[in-house]
Protein backbone atom coordinates (compact mmCIF):
# COMPACT_ATOMS: atom_id res chain seq x y z
CA UNK A 1 0.00 0.00 0.00
CA UNK A 2 1.31 3.57 -0.82
CA UNK A 3 1.41 6.27 1.44
CA UNK A 4 -0.90 7.79 -0.80
CA UNK A 5 -3.25 4.96 -0.26
CA UNK A 6 -2.68 4.94 3.59
CA UNK A 7 -4.07 8.20 3.95
CA UNK A 8 -7.16 7.54 1.43
CA UNK A 9 -7.79 4.68 3.98
CA UNK A 10 -7.53 7.20 7.07
CA UNK A 11 -9.55 9.56 4.70
CA UNK A 12 -12.71 7.82 3.61
CA UNK A 13 -12.49 4.40 6.20
CA UNK A 14 -11.22 1.30 5.93
CA UNK A 15 -14.76 0.09 5.15
CA UNK A 16 -15.47 2.39 1.88
CA UNK A 17 -11.85 1.97 0.88
CA UNK A 18 -12.11 -1.87 0.70
CA UNK A 19 -15.57 -1.80 -1.28
CA UNK A 20 -13.50 0.35 -3.70
CA UNK A 21 -10.46 -2.50 -4.41
CA UNK A 22 -13.51 -4.81 -4.52
CA UNK A 23 -14.44 -3.53 -7.36
CA UNK A 24 -12.09 -5.03 -9.72
CA UNK A 25 -13.43 -8.23 -8.83
CA UNK A 26 -16.57 -7.23 -10.78
CA UNK A 27 -16.27 -8.98 -14.47
CA UNK A 28 -19.36 -6.88 -16.28
CA UNK A 29 -17.43 -3.22 -17.32
CA UNK A 30 -20.81 -1.44 -17.23
CA UNK A 31 -22.02 -2.94 -13.52
CA UNK A 32 -18.47 -2.24 -12.20
CA UNK A 33 -18.98 1.30 -13.81
CA UNK A 34 -22.31 1.77 -11.84
CA UNK A 35 -20.74 0.21 -8.64
CA UNK A 36 -17.97 3.05 -8.93
CA UNK A 37 -20.49 5.27 -8.54
CA UNK A 38 -22.10 3.77 -5.53
CA UNK A 39 -18.82 3.87 -3.97
CA UNK A 40 -18.49 7.79 -5.30
CA UNK A 41 -21.27 8.90 -3.38
CA UNK A 42 -20.84 6.79 -0.57
CA UNK A 43 -17.30 8.46 -0.38
CA UNK A 44 -19.27 12.00 -0.34
CA UNK A 45 -21.49 11.14 2.00
CA UNK A 46 -18.54 10.40 4.36
CA UNK A 47 -16.71 12.93 4.12
CA UNK A 48 -18.45 16.39 4.73
CA UNK A 49 -14.94 18.66 3.66
CA UNK A 50 -15.40 16.99 0.36
CA UNK A 51 -18.55 19.42 0.35
CA UNK A 52 -16.71 22.22 0.55
CA UNK A 53 -15.24 22.06 -2.79
CA UNK A 54 -16.63 23.66 -5.97
CA UNK A 55 -17.10 20.57 -7.65
CA UNK A 56 -16.19 17.44 -5.61
CA UNK A 57 -16.74 14.45 -8.54
CA UNK A 58 -13.40 14.90 -10.28
CA UNK A 59 -11.62 14.35 -6.74
CA UNK A 60 -13.25 11.66 -5.65
CA UNK A 61 -13.18 9.77 -9.01
CA UNK A 62 -9.27 10.65 -8.49
CA UNK A 63 -9.11 9.11 -5.14
CA UNK A 64 -11.15 5.94 -5.98
CA UNK A 65 -9.19 5.28 -9.07
CA UNK A 66 -5.70 5.76 -6.82
CA UNK A 67 -7.52 2.86 -4.26
CA UNK A 68 -7.18 0.85 -6.78
CA UNK A 69 -3.80 1.26 -7.86
CA UNK A 70 -4.65 2.24 -11.29
CA UNK A 71 -5.99 -1.06 -12.11
CA UNK A 72 -10.00 -0.01 -11.93
CA UNK A 73 -10.90 0.06 -15.25
CA UNK A 74 -14.60 1.68 -15.10
CA UNK A 75 -16.65 4.63 -17.12
CA UNK A 76 -15.50 7.90 -15.58
CA UNK A 77 -18.16 11.06 -15.98
CA UNK A 78 -15.11 12.98 -15.84
CA UNK A 79 -11.27 13.00 -17.78
CA UNK A 80 -9.00 11.77 -14.60
CA UNK A 81 -5.15 12.31 -14.49
CA UNK A 82 -2.63 9.99 -15.21
CA UNK A 83 -2.00 7.90 -12.06
CA UNK A 84 2.10 8.43 -11.62
CA UNK A 85 4.53 6.04 -10.62
CA UNK A 86 4.68 7.17 -7.15
CA UNK A 87 1.05 6.42 -6.11
CA UNK A 88 1.80 3.03 -7.98
CA UNK A 89 4.93 1.93 -6.25
CA UNK A 90 4.06 -0.47 -3.86
CA UNK A 91 5.15 -0.84 -0.46
CA UNK A 92 5.33 -3.16 2.40
CA UNK A 93 2.04 -5.48 2.69
CA UNK A 94 0.26 -5.10 5.79
CA UNK A 95 0.07 -8.37 8.00
CA UNK A 96 -3.08 -10.19 8.22
CA UNK A 97 -4.54 -10.08 11.52
CA UNK A 98 -5.71 -13.81 11.73
CA UNK A 99 -7.67 -13.14 14.58
CA UNK A 100 -10.66 -11.43 12.78
CA UNK A 101 -13.93 -13.22 13.08
CA UNK A 102 -14.87 -14.67 9.38
CA UNK A 103 -17.78 -13.22 8.23
CA UNK A 104 -21.73 -15.11 8.17
CA UNK A 105 -22.03 -14.66 4.49
CA UNK A 106 -18.28 -15.02 2.79
CA UNK A 107 -19.13 -14.22 -0.57
CA UNK A 108 -19.78 -10.78 0.57
CA UNK A 109 -16.75 -10.34 2.52
CA UNK A 110 -16.59 -8.42 6.00
CA UNK A 111 -17.02 -5.31 5.50
CA UNK A 112 -20.72 -5.44 3.47
CA UNK A 113 -21.42 -7.18 6.74
CA UNK A 114 -19.85 -4.21 8.77
CA UNK A 115 -22.04 -1.81 6.98
CA UNK A 116 -25.49 -3.98 7.25
CA UNK A 117 -24.83 -4.12 11.03
CA UNK A 118 -23.91 -0.29 11.13
CA UNK A 119 -27.12 0.34 9.44
CA UNK A 120 -28.99 -2.13 12.00
CA UNK A 121 -27.90 0.79 14.97
CA UNK A 122 -29.42 3.63 13.10
CA UNK A 123 -32.60 4.68 14.43
CA UNK A 124 -34.24 7.09 12.59
CA UNK A 125 -36.63 4.33 9.74
CA UNK A 126 -36.33 6.34 6.55
CA UNK A 127 -32.42 6.37 7.18
CA UNK A 128 -32.06 2.64 7.69
CA UNK A 129 -34.30 1.89 4.89
CA UNK A 130 -31.73 4.16 2.56
CA UNK A 131 -29.40 2.73 4.39
CA UNK A 132 -31.24 -0.98 3.83
CA UNK A 133 -31.25 -0.23 -0.40
CA UNK A 134 -27.88 1.07 -0.40
CA UNK A 135 -26.46 -2.47 1.15
CA UNK A 136 -29.00 -4.29 -1.04
CA UNK A 137 -27.40 -2.54 -4.22
CA UNK A 138 -24.00 -3.93 -2.84
CA UNK A 139 -24.35 -7.14 -1.89
CA UNK A 140 -26.82 -7.28 -4.94
CA UNK A 141 -23.63 -6.63 -7.56
CA UNK A 142 -21.18 -8.74 -5.39
CA UNK A 143 -23.28 -11.85 -4.86
CA UNK A 144 -22.97 -12.07 -9.41
CA UNK A 145 -19.45 -11.92 -9.04
CA UNK A 146 -19.43 -15.68 -7.29
CA UNK A 147 -23.21 -16.83 -8.63
CA UNK A 148 -23.58 -15.82 -12.62
CA UNK A 149 -27.24 -17.08 -11.98
CA UNK A 150 -30.22 -14.22 -11.30
CA UNK A 151 -30.61 -13.33 -7.43
CA UNK A 152 -34.07 -12.63 -6.37
CA UNK A 153 -34.09 -9.54 -3.59
CA UNK A 154 -35.85 -12.33 -1.21
CA UNK A 155 -32.23 -13.83 -0.87
CA UNK A 156 -30.32 -10.61 -0.64
CA UNK A 157 -32.81 -9.67 2.11
CA UNK A 158 -32.51 -13.07 3.72
CA UNK A 159 -28.88 -12.36 3.91
CA UNK A 160 -28.97 -9.04 5.76
CA UNK A 161 -31.26 -10.36 7.98
CA UNK A 162 -28.82 -13.47 9.08
CA UNK A 163 -25.78 -10.78 9.22
CA UNK A 164 -27.86 -8.62 12.04
CA UNK A 165 -29.34 -11.55 13.62
CA UNK A 166 -32.84 -10.29 12.25
CA UNK A 167 -32.24 -7.23 13.92
CA UNK A 168 -32.75 -4.46 10.83
CA UNK A 169 -35.35 -5.44 8.43
CA UNK A 170 -38.61 -3.26 7.86
CA UNK A 171 -38.92 -3.22 4.26
CA UNK A 172 -41.75 -5.73 2.81
CA UNK A 173 -40.28 -7.79 0.48
CA UNK A 174 -42.64 -7.14 -2.00
CA UNK A 175 -42.16 -3.57 -1.91
CA UNK A 176 -38.79 -4.28 -2.62
CA UNK A 177 -39.29 -6.29 -5.82
CA UNK A 178 -42.71 -3.63 -7.17
CA UNK A 179 -40.18 -0.52 -6.60
CA UNK A 180 -36.52 -2.47 -7.55
CA UNK A 181 -35.47 -1.02 -4.86
CA UNK A 182 -32.14 -3.34 -4.82
CA UNK A 183 -31.87 -2.71 -8.19
CA UNK A 184 -29.10 0.09 -8.94
CA UNK A 185 -30.10 1.58 -12.32
CA UNK A 186 -33.88 1.93 -11.08
CA UNK A 187 -34.08 4.90 -8.95
CA UNK A 188 -36.40 7.57 -10.18
CA UNK A 189 -35.35 10.86 -10.77
CA UNK A 190 -31.52 10.73 -11.17
CA UNK A 191 -29.37 11.79 -14.07
CA UNK A 192 -27.06 9.02 -15.48
CA UNK A 193 -24.20 7.97 -13.30
CA UNK A 194 -26.41 9.12 -10.14
CA UNK A 195 -27.89 6.32 -8.96
CA UNK A 196 -27.82 7.30 -5.25
CA UNK A 197 -28.99 10.55 -5.13
CA UNK A 198 -32.47 10.20 -3.38
CA UNK A 199 -32.02 6.77 -2.06
CA UNK A 200 -29.36 7.10 0.70
CA UNK A 201 -28.27 9.08 3.41
CA UNK A 202 -24.69 9.98 4.20
CA UNK A 203 -22.98 6.96 5.87
CA UNK A 204 -19.23 6.51 6.91
CA UNK A 205 -16.83 6.64 9.96
CA UNK A 206 -15.20 9.38 11.46
CA UNK A 207 -11.96 10.33 9.52
CA UNK A 208 -8.99 8.96 10.82
CA UNK A 209 -8.37 5.35 11.97
CA UNK A 210 -9.10 2.29 9.95
CA UNK A 211 -12.06 0.48 10.76
CA UNK A 212 -14.64 3.22 8.94
CA UNK A 213 -16.33 4.16 12.32
CA UNK A 214 -19.61 3.97 13.64
CA UNK A 215 -21.39 7.48 13.43
CA UNK A 216 -22.39 7.66 10.00
CA UNK A 217 -25.94 7.80 8.71
CA UNK A 218 -27.80 7.79 5.60
CA UNK A 219 -29.72 10.21 3.95
CA UNK A 220 -33.56 10.33 4.19
CA UNK A 221 -35.01 8.86 0.92
CA UNK A 222 -37.64 11.43 -0.75
CA UNK A 223 -41.09 10.07 -0.98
Amino acid sequence: MTPTQILLKREYGAVIYDLGLRLRSLDDHDERSRQAQLVVNLMLKSNPDARNLADPQPVLWHHLLMMGGGELDVDCPFEMPPIGPDDLAQGKPERLDMRLRMPKARHYGRHIEQLTQQAARLTDPEEREGAIITIGRLMKAFYRTYNKDAVGDGLILKDMNMMVDGKLLDIPLARIEAEHLFDSTMVAGNGPGQPLNDASKRFGGKKGGGGGGGGGEFKKRKR
